[in-house]
């Protein structure tokens, strides 16, 4: 099996990176990385592996140099060989930032970089799962002290207090309009932090 990962530098990633990487069944892992070139893209994934205790897999991890933000991002990522035997992808990469300074560019990175993965898994031919890491969050600020169930998120009516929960909700319903259910999974953490 062939994963390829956003956000494999970041706090929630890295994890699952370095987790991958200890997995047999795992043939190749390839981490889309925002760098200048090969060289500090490898230093990146290697700081995550130290940061674990271990070595970086160079024979297991490879970089993919990229950002969401770019335009060309998808055609980019079709056009690489090496990319087209990628079986799950799994969409860690977020901007969470909580100041509405910075709206524009979570919406840059959470709806349209998340679309731009999006196309890029509708073109594999041996795709078969798109992990997307949400936030529970996504139910909006009126529901409290209560049980939310499956069924009521995302809601398109929900009033959202940051606008990284609002764009944590758009992107499951561009996921849900791109790609077929029974290729999508979504994982709601309630809270992540770090030790």
């Amino acid at each position: 099996m062939n994963v390829f990962i956003t956000g494999s530098t970041g706090f929630l990633g890295g994890e699952i990176l370095v987790t991958l990487s200890k997995r047999k069944e795992i043939n190749k892992i390839y981490c889309l990385v925002r760098a200048n070139d090969e060289v500090e893209a490898i230093l990146r994934l290697d700081k995550v592996f130290s940061f674990q205790g271990y070595d970086l897999k160079k024979e297991k991890v490879f970089p993919v140099i990229g950002n969401l933000v770019d335009d060309n991002l998808t055609e980019k990522l079709i056009s690489n060989p090496e990319l087209q035997d990628i079986n799950v992808i799994i969409h860690s990469a977020a901007n969470t930032s909580f100041s509405g300074i910075y709206d524009k560019m979570v919406e840059q990175t959470n709806i349209e970089g998340l679309k731009k993965i999006v196309l890029f898994a509708k073109q594999l031919p041996k795709f078969e799962t798109f992990l997307h890491i949400g936030t529970a969050t996504i139910c909006g600020k009126e529901v409290k002290h209560r049980l939310v169930k499956e069924e009521e998120s995302p809601n398109l009516d929900a009033k959202h207090v940051v606008s990284y929960t609002h764009s944590k909700a758009q992107g499951e319903l561009i996921i849900r309009e791109h790609l077929p259910e029974n290729k999508i999974l979504i994982a709601r953490p309630s809270i992540i932090m770090g030790d």
